[in-house]
């Protein structure tokens, strides 16, 4: 990880020559264990007030599955895999403490869920997490007092710690989000090699954590493009060079291009390459995620629902997906919720009818089905669908860090409900189900965690808008394009990533993550840099420029 730091870090130039040499020995003279401190302390806090948290069945079968598509193909691999590895530590830890080394029967496919394994996983969740914050904050900003300031305000976010705390794939997603919004930073100052390698682990490290984090690949390119374009359109830009000229940077952003294209290329073929490995049939599970998004047919009329589905219907020739989808709205005459079993069960059930009886087979047809069924309802869109789309867009800003941060407590107290079943076996005897309290409850009775139930995420994201864009208008001479179009970006790219999110999924807070990273750093980028704007001292404004010294003048 201090490699991986220094890549990211190594590059940062404040300007002129002088400027990096004083600004190089006052950052090494810097001490680094005030801002771990600080940013520790959120950590402590949860460790030491609440048990661990879930999210959901989904982190359980993230762990507990074994290495197929689910854990290849539905979830990155990165946190199925690596988390697993975490787990063993801690049941080959509590196997020496209680004196048998060779208690747990332990595989990699079918990890043992020990309470001193979920320990470990968490502590090196928070780690991560304290790690990629830190190299944040260091990388934002050269002064000390203002570091310390984006180290505060980082850590009075409780969502981020909530989810470090939680087995879930966004305990890894987030440090990763937030080491790519650093690691930009860095390319958009003084791009290098060292600049690119740290950006590109970054990028790769966040698209096998959660494959919409492919969408951060457009951050620094869009950065780089709005300054090439306003740099070439407006005058006094170009007047005052203010950055690098207009086909510089436009060069820069087809290179950072280049590298995210080749990074998400590359995790591709590594997921391929797991696949070929396991004999698992390669294919898109984006139908299986689309089928939480028909959830907007449970509001529709039933004449709205049969013109939909025959819209639909004229673009697949599938009887067996129709019937499927036939079968599933119609649940809705009798259960208003909306209800994803029937559909897939109804293809797959229809499927292994036709004499389809490998399970891998029927897996694969049954995916194929519902990828087809999720493009005949997105290209293009119905009206209604539509409408489904923008208002969950609109209602997911209203969202705040606070309904972020409960995610992890009611994703728990989802599970613990449902234990009896017997997938959840394996977890039952763990010390977060001993006393089944209602983990909501604690989220409600602790004042840091509701800390910013005030502020929508819309008002973090124009916030920083509005600081983006004044820095983008402020006349400054210097050898670096203007952060302000970094922090533009980074609202932009926010905003697009979480359309995605509604287009194929349904409504909840915790797919604001990556949105709330990206408009909590962009917003303190824009305010790091309000405090490094230069500034002329009065004296030396009232004097003549012919006055001042080197003029000629004794």
């Amino acid at each position: 990880m201090a490699s991986f730091a220094g890549m990211i870090i190594k590059s940062n130039d404040p300007g002129t020559a002088k400027g990096r040499v004083g600004a190089g020995l006052q950052a090494h003279r810097q001490p680094w264990w005030p801002l771990v401190l600080v940013l520790a302390a959120p950590s402590v806090y949860f460790f030491c007030c609440f048990p661990p948290l879930w999210r959901d069945s989904d982190g359980f079968f993230q762990l507990a599955s074994g290495i197929n598509e689910i854990t290849i193909i539905h979830w990155p691999p990165l946190y199925c895999l690596t988390a697993r590895v975490f787990l063993l530590m801690g049941a080959l830890i509590e196997g020496v403490l209680h004196g048998m080394p060779g208690r747990f029967h332990w595989s990699f496919g079918k990890p043992t869920f020990t309470d001193t394994g979920i320990y470990v996983l968490l502590a090196v969740q928070h780690l991560a997490l304290i790690t990629s914050l830190v190299i944040t904050v260091v990388t934002l900003t050269e002064r000390f007092r203002v570091r310390l300031a984006l180290a505060a305000g980082f850590a009075l976010n409780s969502s981020w710690y909530a989810f470090a705390h939680c087995v879930g794939t966004e305990a890894f997603s987030n440090p990763l989000t937030l080491l790519v919004f650093a690691a930009g930073v860095t390319v958009f100052r003084k791009p290098n090699r060292s600049a690119y390698a740290g950006y590109a682990l970054a990028l790769g490290g966040a698209a096998l954590s959660r494959p919409i984090n492919s969408v951060l690949a457009g951050l620094v390119p869009g950065a780089l493009l709005l300054a090439a374009g306003v740099h070439w359109i407006i005058p006094h830009h170009r007047r005052t060079g203010n950055g690098r000229p207009a086909v510089a940077l436009f060069r820069q952003a087809v290179i950072c291009t280049t590298v995210g294209m080749l990074t998400i290329v590359a995790t591709g073929l590594l997921i391929h390459g797991l696949c070929w490995v396991k004999r698992v049939p390669y294919r898109s599970r984006i139908g299986y995620t689309f089928m939480w998004r028909l959830n907007y047919l449970a509001g529709l009329t039933p004449a709205q629902r049969t013109e939909a589905l025959q819209r639909v219907d004229g673009k697949l020739h599938d009887p067996i997906t129709a019937r499927a989808l036939a079968a599933a709205t119609g649940a809705l005459d009798q259960n208003p919720d909306w209800d994803t079993h029937p559909l897939y069960y109804g293809i797959s059930d229809a499927l292994r009818q036709q004499g389809i009886d490998r399970q891998r087979t029927l897996n694969l047809e049954t995916d194929q089905r519902l990828n087809r069924l999720a493009r005949a309802f997105l290209l293009p869109p119905g009206p209604a669908l539509q409408a489904a789309i923008v208002h969950d867009f609109l209602a997911g800003f209203r969202f705040t860090p606070a309904d972020v941060s409960a995610e992890p407590f009611r994703g728990t107290d989802w599970l613990q409900a449902r234990l009896d079943l017997p997938s959840f076996a394996p977890i039952r005897p763990l010390a977060t189900f001993k006393d089944k309290p209602s983990h909501e409850a604690q989220w409600r009775a602790g004042p840091y965690l509701r800390l910013w139930a005030w502020l929508p995420l819309w008002a973090l994201g124009s916030a920083a808008l509005a600081i983006g864009t004044f820095l983008i208008c402020r006349r400054t001479k210097g050898a670096r394009p203007d952060p302000g179009f970094l922090v533009v970006a980074s609202v932009i790219t926010g905003a697009v990533l979480y359309f995605l999110n509604c287009s194929l999924t349904f409504l909840a807070a915790r797919f604001l993550l990556p949105v709330e990273i990206l408009f909590w750093c962009g917003l303190s980028l824009a305010l790091a840099s309000l405090f490094e704007m230069p500034r002329t001292p009065p004296a030396e404004k009232r004097r003549h420029p012919a006055d001042r010294p080197g003029n000629g003048l004794p």
